[in-house]
């Protein structure tokens, strides 16, 4: 290799000849150059240049430096060397390409040009060289199989050149050459070849002969999976997933993984079974799960057998069982899923379905770190994260020290690269500290801030957490703890507001400002609902702006129509006149048919409330279909909306709930899941009656053993017979002597 003391003694030699300066220099090297490229087969310098770079003869600074030398040759070509002059260090470095050229065997057809004969062959001479090396190929004849890849991917064969490419990347029948292999698959893919177009990506995707580049994997997986290739589709969902090379999104990963898996690819069943499992871009589906993890198991895949363990583990779509878990997980991890060996590990730490038995869980816990930080060496941002989070679960396995601080280094990894969730991780790792202290709170915020200002509302509730939480009493800090909770509220972080509900209410009564006033309008203009919902409390109490009811009107109707379950309710419930001109037209409409199309609209609208989980409007539809009003009476509907009432906290829905599974009304009699209920009813508002028959019948099921059974069926009777007792109710004074009677006897027998 020629030396820097060569070429500047070379660069001497040339400014020695007459008119010679280093502009002349730049530009004859520059020339030759070209011709030596376009001898080659190349357009002209840079061409050969960006080739070399691809096969690895040239560093991508080389290529760069290049490029930047171009506008200063065409500069100089057009009379501009008055303008510039060019240092004698960029006449070295042009000096320097050519010496590489003429070294160079780099040849359009990505090898030497006298390695084989260039002239044209005829189609059914290319047709016969490639099924030759595809016969070789299979029998393991690479050295044969090569000869004829190349002959035929000489004259333009995609499917010649993407073997060839395999052939080099995996140096079979030939030197391995990441290099050579990225030139060739970029031939073939060039002429869309979909498999090419995979290969290739994968090299971006890992930085094998060409520079890391995910954005170009993620384009080249695009165009392969949109040719309805099943492993370009599955790999285009695992970019969307991860967040490599395009913005993660969840949905776009499940529709590309089930577009994959109904091609019967089975590691995309895996996958996108793995999101109707977890509600990845989907709504959980343990049934399509199901189905999913079965169809791929049945072609031997490992994620779907782990994925079939999962479902018997946790007893989701099947009967919960942990030894028929334990088979699965063992039958994945043999075939080295990770995280089915992580399950095995946490299975035997547990003594779920197998003994329990430390030194086996380390064992297979110690092959699942091993697989996943050699996936991990490419890994992006959520992958690290995933993982972190994976490791936690086994942070209990003994002798296993470093675990912990593993688990924190890739935390720290995800976070550092911007990952909110992790950073939210650690956050709360500071403020969960033992003792508690305000340095604790302090460091915590500071990463609760980071993810905060990248917009993660979920950040900002903890931004509001910690203010709330550090044991101060100052004003100020009970100000920033409802700033930062209004703040997660606008930004769609629905936890908020049924969690820390007054101090958002107390913060807009007193502190709101006109920045906070716009930050609702910009979220609430990016599609945000609790934003809108928040702009029409403003405008109804005049916080922060001018109270104005039409408004008020415009941003519920706004909340509602971006889904917004409670906006939908106050909708359909209320009539909204936004002016006297508009409510005459509509009394002029009020017919016997507009009433009950009106009608119809808000029973729709309440249904849309309901099912985007308002409790008021999922009671309110259960009473509706109850009763047969506004829709067909219906005793299992309304059973069905009165439950995801009651689950939502909804206690007149407790009491409905508790009524229909002691009377059989819609669901099996089941007095065992009414009790519950009727406790929770008690929290209701209700009449003193209706409490004091719940009283009863909870005392009642104590002692008469019709539905949950103690074991001191009378002494628990007797606080509930007396509260009722107390409110007036007849059968509970009788009950109550006899009670207390059978009570002194549970005692005296003990």
């Amino acid at each position: 290799m020629i030396t820097s003391e060569q070429l500047r003694e070379k660069l001497n030699e040339l400014l020695q000849k007459p008119n010679a300066n280093t502009n002349t220099v730049f530009m004859d090297t520059m020339h030759f150059i070209n011709t030596k490229a376009q001898g080659r087969g190349y357009a002209n310098g840079i061409a050969w240049v960006r080739a070399a770079t691809a096969v690895g003869e040239l560093t991508t600074d080389e290529l760069t430096e290049f490029e930047n030398c171009h506008p200063l040759r065409n500069l100089l070509g057009h009379g501009g060397a008055s303008e510039i002059t060019i240092s004698e260090s960029r006449c070295i470095f042009v000096l320097r390409i050519l010496f590489k050229i003429e070294q160079s065997k780099l040849s359009a057809d990505g090898t030497s040009a006298q390695e084989y004969p260039t002239e044209k062959a005829t189609p059914e001479e290319i047709e016969e060289w490639y099924l030759k090396g595809k016969a070789h190929y299979e029998r393991n004849e690479y050295e044969e199989a090569v000869a004829y890849y190349r002959k035929a991917a000489a004259q333009g064969d995609f499917r010649a050149q993407n073997n060839l490419g395999t052939c080099y990347e995996q140096g079979l029948g030939i030197s391995k050459d990441e290099g050579k292999a990225v030139y060739w698959y970029r031939k073939s893919a060039d002429q869309g070849n979909s498999a090419a177009q995979i290969n290739l990506a994968n090299c971006y995707l890992s930085g094998k002969g060409v520079a890391k580049d995910w954005t170009m994997a993620v384009s080249l997986y695009q165009k392969s999976a949109e040719q309805n290739h099943a492993i370009g589709q599955r790999a285009l969902a695992l970019c969307y997933q991860f967040g490599k090379g395009i913005k993660k999104d969840d949905k776009e990963a499940a529709q590309w993984y089930e577009k994959a898996a109904m091609q019967d690819y089975a590691p995309a069943m895996a996958n996108i079974g793995d999101c109707y499992y977890n509600g990845i871009g989907v709504a959980k589906n343990y049934e399509k799960a199901l189905f999913w993890y079965k169809k791929g198991a049945e072609q031997g895949d490992a994620g779907c057998i782990r994925g079939l363990g999962d479902c018997y583990y946790d007893g989701c779509g099947v009967k919960q069982d942990y030894q028929q878990a334990v088979q699965y997980y063992r039958s994945a991890a043999d075939r080295q899923d990770a995280f089915a060996q992580g399950n095995l590990a946490f299975c035997y730490i547990r003594g779920h379905g197998v003994k329990e038995n430390y030194a086996v869980a380390s064992e297979w816990y110690r092959y699942a770190e091993s697989a996943f930080e050699a996936a991990l060496s490419n890994g992006s941002p959520e992958e690290y994260y995933i993982y972190a989070m994976f490791l936690r679960k086994g942070r209990f396995v003994p002798n296993n020290n470093g675990n912990r601080d593993s688990i924190k280094n890739w935390l720290l990894k995800a976070a550092n690269q911007g990952h909110p969730r992790a950073i939210i991780v650690l956050g709360k790792e500071c403020m969960d500290k033992i003792p508690r202290s305000e340095a604790n709170y302090i460091q915590a915020r500071q990463w609760f801030r980071k993810a905060a200002e990248a917009g993660s509302a979920e950040a900002m509730y903890y931004m509001g957490l910690s203010y709330s939480y550090d044991g101060s009493t100052s004003t100020d800090n009970w100000i920033e703890s409802g700033k930062w909770y209004l703040k997660a509220a606008i930004w769609g972080y629905d936890d908020v507001i049924f969690k820390n509900k007054y101090a958002i209410d107390t913060f807009m009564k007193r502190n709101l400002t006109p920045e906070l006033v716009d930050e609702m309008r910009r979220a609430s203009n990016q599609g945000i609902a609790q934003a809108s919902k928040l702009l029409s409390i403003c405008y109804e109490n005049g916080y922060c702006v001018e109270q104005n009811i039409q408004q008020k009107y415009r941003y519920t109707q706004l909340a509602a129509q971006q889904g917004d379950g409670e906006s939908q309710r106050i909708i359909a419930m209320a009539d909204w006149p936004t002016n006297s001109e508009e409510t005459s037209k509509q009394n002029s409409k009020d017919t016997k048919a507009a009433k009950a199309e009106k009608e119809a609209s808000k029973t729709n609208l309440l249904l849309r409330a309901a099912e985007n989980g308002d409790t008021i409007a999922q009671y309110q539809i259960a009473c509706a279909y109850a009763q047969g009003k506004g829709m067909k009476k219906d005793a299992q509907e309304a059973f069905k909306w009165y439950l995801k009432a009651a689950k939502g906290s909804h206690y007149k829905a407790c009491y409905e709930v508790a009524l229909c599974y002691e009377n059989g009304i819609g669901v099996k009699r089941n007095m065992n899941e009414a009790i519950p209920y009727y406790h929770l009813a008690l929290l209701a508002d209700i009449s003193e009656k209706e409490k004091a028959q719940i009283n009863y019948k909870i005392g009642k099921n104590y002692y008469d053993g019709d539905g949950i059974k103690v074991m001191h069926p009378y002494t628990a009777a007797i606080p509930y017979l007396k509260k009722a007792a107390k409110m007036g109710h007849q059968q509970a004074k009788e009950a109550l002597g006899y009670v207390r009677f059978k009570s002194f006897f549970e005692k005296f027998k003990k």
